[in-house]
């Protein structure tokens, strides 16, 4: 029933029951509790859209496209903004292999040796170098 579900919410969010009130046909709660429903609810809604973004990118062909430069770009934003609002999925984890297969591709073979040599051996001015260069 409703009255259960909006319990079982109140239970998985770990809103604070002494600031809820059930009625017959509603719920009132306090604006604390108004804010974590609303930052819970803007969450899952922004990873669904990321969702949608991601799938649109991955399932494009760039070759067709008249400025494939543009497609990466919008790859990447996507991917950071993945890694700013901590998504973790199967399309994000697809995102990112596919841009770094296109970032490692436009890398030149001696660029792209000094940066593995300096990721191996994990010297820092050496990986700065590189980024310069990149």
């Amino acid at each position: 029933s409703g009255k259960k579900g909006c319990q079982d919410v109140v239970s998985f969010l770990n809103l604070k029951k002494e600031n809820i009130r059930e009625g017959r046909t509603m719920l009132l709660y306090r604006a604390m509790e108004h804010r974590v429903l609303e930052l819970k609810r803007n969450i899952i809604m922004e990873k669904r859209k990321m969702n949608q973004t991601l799938k649109e990118l991955i399932n494009t062909d760039p070759s067709k496209l008249d400025e494939p430069e543009l497609h990466y770009e919008r790859l990447a934003r996507a991917v950071r903004a993945c890694k700013r609002y901590n998504i973790q999925n199967a399309l994000s984890e697809k995102a990112k292999k596919m841009l770094n297969t296109y970032i490692e591709s436009r890398i030149d073979s001696q660029t792209k040796n000094l940066l593995e040599e300096a990721i191996t051996e994990k010297d820092i001015d050496k990986l700065e170098r590189v980024c310069i260069i990149i």
